[in-house]
């Protein structure tokens, strides 16, 4: 039996020699110091000479893994690098030939010598030499207290690999510096500084950092490793198209996370869909902050101050840390002002964000070109296509969108990613609505009818038995000899700082839990968690001041505090804003916006919000009158409810209760109603007995309309005036109603 042949590993052209089994690329004998992944990237081509490598295998070769933390590295930069090593020109190749829209080849005749050891041989006959490339130095080793495992890919401004947290036992990404740029001064210092400004970012639509530390003086960031795939890749293969409800949210999402980044007075400068990330969970967030801006203190300022007042968009000072000759950014994306080199303010982002949109919405680039001359020529002076000429089903509204966030004139656009969130959000609100329409009428062929209430309720039991676990309900009275260890057990965790804590305490505070009831000190508890960033502390912060309870009412603080818990994903912090907005408090009353967060908070399981979006749809406000959809949310809540009232909740009893008296998501039953309106009077009146204003308040109201107790105005009156003079406001305004 012949033996293969044995298969060569160095290759010469003209005065060079690659060896690929060290690595080492040398002229005239002198090794020449090249980068690892441009050295790949020779190989490849050295195993094709003549041929066209595209751009793709390139891709592939470098970045062969589907777990993607930073957006690919631009293939330029790599050609570049390997040009500069060869002494080569873009403009008259000698060996490195750039094949518009294609790839590359490389020109000049390549000789192959040398075998390879008799182990190393392939076990059958080759077309080409193989390419057998070094691993990275770093694989396997220990690095601080992680172990590297895998390379991942690369950004501009450093290569990732996937790593090990051997103290947590977690999977992390760690990105390092590139070597040639590793003394590079003003290298490392954009390198920390993406590092500090990416940190000081704690929202759920940015990927977060872990630690900023050195290995043998190469500095690198640890961060979360994210599984699921780039915006980028979504978008060639058709999905999340703005057309469709998941490709709307991850909007939002985005435009929340550049609010986030905004109001930290940072702007990112290289939006695009390479780097935005789609978790398996459908979650955006927003990657590679490598030219990520801080601005100087006042100019930060000013930007936070526009992202929450919707204000004129700052002018910051030119000075930054790109590299000299370097425009930050991606040909197709940049901003106008950004292409011509101006001073760069929020509307940078906004601008590139569009050109995403645009994308979303038709499946072509707003602004095309050969090169990336003819691109940015394209975004300097011309007009994308219309995008309903692409897209007809876009709705003309959210055309308008993705127009204004486009116009040429920064001053044009939105003036900050908060007013563009909130059109984004109206958007979506706006849009739902057709949807549930078309739902209702498929439902009208009974046996589908049956099939989908079974099916949502069966979701929506078990999705709220799920938020209620972790929600538990709170008993209003509690043994008296607990009282004293509960609060001093709640106040030791949360004076050293443990934000859930502080929280916890504040519910106990607020329900009258182990404590007397008392707002204020709740108030006080939330606002330290809600500062420590703790969601739900936040919301019921929100909670507080939207109702006036502990703290005076301010509307403007509801709103802040209720946004900032639902961008974290709280469920109360969203069913608070659908109140605000029903409500018209602290901003314009909009029953679309109140739907779309009452929705948001009843898919999360939230009961309360279940009863009000059954109420919008009832009543007809913000969505078309849906009888059918009204049925389904109380019926959600009703078993909610009675989950939680099993419990020993007294306002879930009182709630249940309201839900049989008015056949709303239950059969009307005066008897259940009866039944569960004694149970939550038997609980007030054991906690109105121990001195909760509140429930006192709650128990004169069962008197004063005979639910649970018979009707007794006396003994509404007298409850009533206890609960006043325990300070309690809501009773004062019972009394007057009462003419007491």
């Amino acid at each position: 039996m012949n033996e293969a042949p044995q298969s060569p590993y160095l290759a010469r052209f003209e005065s060079f020699e690659v060896n690929l089994r060290s690595g080492e690329l040398s002229k005239n004998g002198e090794r020449i110091r090249l980068p690892e992944q441009s050295f790949q990237v020779l190989a490849l081509l050295l195993e094709r000479p003549g041929e066209v490598v595209t751009r793709q295998e390139i891709q592939q070769r470098l970045w062969p893994n589907d777990t993607v933390v930073e957006f690919e590295i631009s293939i330029n930069a790599v050609i570049r690098r390997l040009r500069t090593a060869l002494g080569d020109s873009a403009e008259q190749p000698r060996y490195v030939e750039t094949l518009a829209r294609r790839g590359y080849r490389f020109k000049a005749p390549v000789v192959w010598t040398e075998p390879l050891p008799r182990e190393a041989q392939a076990t059958g006959p080759r077309v080409s030499p193989p390419i057998d490339l070094p691993a990275p130095l770093l694989i396997g080793k220990k690095v601080s207290h992680y172990r590297v495992l895998e390379i991942l890919g690369g950004g501009g401004m450093g290569v990732v690999y996937k790593a090990e947290d051997l103290t947590l036992g977690r999977p992390v990404a760690m990105k390092f510096l590139p070597e040639e740029l590793g003394e590079d001064a003003k290298a490392r210092e954009r390198f920390a500084r993406e590092a500090r400004s990416v940190s000081s970012l704690s929202h759920p639509n940015v990927c977060p950092i872990y630690e900023l530390a050195e290995h043998q003086g190469q500095p690198f960031i640890v961060m979360e490793l994210l599984q699921g795939k780039t915006l980028r890749e979504h978008l060639a293969k058709g999905a999340f198209c703005l057309t469709d409800a998941r490709g709307l949210d991850i909007a939002v999402q985005i435009a929340s996370g550049l609010q986030a980044a905004h109001e930290k007075g940072i702007i990112h400068r290289d939006i695009k869909p390479a780097n935005i990330f789609i978790t398996e969970k459908n979650v955006a967030k927003i990657l590679d902050f490598g030219v990520a801006r801080v601005l100087e203190t006042g100019e930060a300022g000013e930007l936070a101050a526009a992202a929450s007042r919707e204000g004129t968009s700052s002018q910051p000072a030119a000075g930054n840390l790109t590299r000299e000759g370097l425009k930050p950014g991606t040909a197709g994306y940049m901003s106008p002002e950004q292409i011509r080199g101006e001073p760069l303010d929020a509307g940078t982002d906004i601008f590139s964000f569009g050109a995403v949109l645009y994308e979303m919405a038709t499946g072509e680039r707003a602004f095309t070109g050969e090169t990336e001359r003819f691109q940015q020529e394209a975004a300097l002076t011309e007009n994308p296509r219309p995008v309903r000429e692409l897209a007809p089903a876009i709705s003309p509204k959210l055309e308008a969108v993705i127009t204004r966030c486009l116009e040429k004139a920064r001053d044009e656009r939105y003036r900050s990613a908060s007013e563009l969130h909130q059109a984004l959000v109206e958007v979506e609100s706006r849009e739902s609505a057709p949807r549930h329409e078309e739902h209702r009428s498929e439902a009208t062929r009974p046996w589908v009818f049956s099939l989908l209430v079974a099916i949502a309720l069966a979701l929506g039991i078990s999705g709220s038995v799920l938020y209620w676990r972790s929600h538990r309900a709170i008993k209003l009275t509690v043994d008296r000899t607990d009282k004293t260890n509960l609060e001093v057990t709640g106040r030791k965790a949360a004076e050293p700082g443990d934000a859930r804590a502080m929280t916890k305490l504040g519910v106990m505070y607020e329900n009258g839990r182990g404590v007397p009831r008392n707002d204020a000190q709740a108030a006080s508890w939330y606002r330290k968690a809600a500062n420590a960033g703790d969601a739900r502390g936040m919301s019921s912060l929100g909670f507080l001041y939207m109702n006036g309870r502990g703290v005076p009412r301010n509307d403007a603080q509801a709103v802040s505090w209720s946004r900032k818990a639902a961008d974290a994903g709280d469920a109360r912090g969203m069913s608070n804003l659908g109140v605000l907005y029903m409500n018209g408090q602290g901003v314009p009353r909009d029953y679309a916006r109140a739907v779309n967060w009452y929705r948001k908070a009843a898919d999360a399981g939230y009961a309360p919000a279940m009863t009000n979006l059954g109420d919008m749809y009832a009543s007809g406000r913000g969505v078309p009158r849906d009888d059918v959809q009204a049925a389904s949310w109380y019926r959600k809540a009703a078993a909610w409810y009675r989950q939680a009232a099993e419990a020993g909740d007294a306002h879930a009893m009182t709630n249940l209760g309201d839900m049989y008296a008015n056949g709303r998501g239950v059969p009307r039953d005066d008897a259940q109603a009866a039944s569960w309106y004694r149970k939550a009077a038997a609980w007030y009146r054991q906690a109105a007995e121990a001195g909760d204003a509140h429930a006192m308040t709650n128990l004169g109201d069962m008197y004063g309309n005979g639910r649970g107790v018979p009707r007794d105005d006396a003994q509404a009156a007298n409850w009533y005036r206890k609960a006043a003079e325990a300070g309690f406001a809501g009773a004062r305004e019972s009394l007057k109603r009462r003419g007491q």
